[in-house]
């Protein structure tokens, strides 16, 4: 499309037509710019292409953003019933009340920033890491990405089961007091 052309388009439709960097959706969205040309490729964000250059119609990351705030709310509501009631989930329940396919790695990786800023903001408000409570299947382990969060929190263990024990501790106590 001609830049004229895309000119016009826009002040027929602004919130439409409304055309962003690849770079500005990733930020946006917390991924990488791979992730963004995959999402472009499959049909979850739509491209265009003005004077040769290729952007991100807007519309689709801001509904992207919309939806995950949305499942990161619902997630911890999931968590703080979970932690009242003094249990632990696995991935695959947790993931389906979000609307999430365990079989799917992007939906995986949707689920692991969900926990992410899960513990980002549990930590803030309580010092402790809410994502705990989500542990695997098979051995009842939480997932590497707990461990990458405790760390960028500056969080320090000397046994990563001591660790996992000490703060589930904290998650009960504080939602079942």
């Amino acid at each position: 499309m001609e830049a004229r052309n895309y000119i016009l388009q826009l002040a027929h439709d602004a919130a439409a037509s409304s055309i962003i960097s690849a770079k500005l959706a990733a930020s946006a969205l917390d991924v990488t710019r791979g992730t963004v040309e995959r999402m472009l490729s499959d049909g979850r964000l739509t491209p265009l292409e003005v004077d040769g250059r290729n952007y991100v119609v807007a519309a689709g990351v801001v509904d992207l953003v919309r939806q995950g705030d949305k499942q990161q709310e619902r997630a911890v509501q999931i968590l703080e019933e979970v932690a009242r009631n003094k249990q632990t989930i696995t991935y695959r329940p947790i993931m389906e009340q979000l609307g999430l396919d365990y079989t799917l790695s992007r939906d995986r990786n949707v689920m692991a920033l969900i926990l992410d800023r899960a513990s980002i903001a549990s930590h803030g408000a309580n010092k402790f890491l809410l994502s705990v409570l989500v542990r695997r299947k098979v051995g009842k382990q939480t997932g590497p990405g707990f461990f990458t969060s405790a760390k960028k929190l500056g969080y320090k263990w000397r046994s990563e089961k001591g660790f996992i024990e000490d703060q589930t501790k904290k998650v009960w106590e504080h939602y079942s007091a």
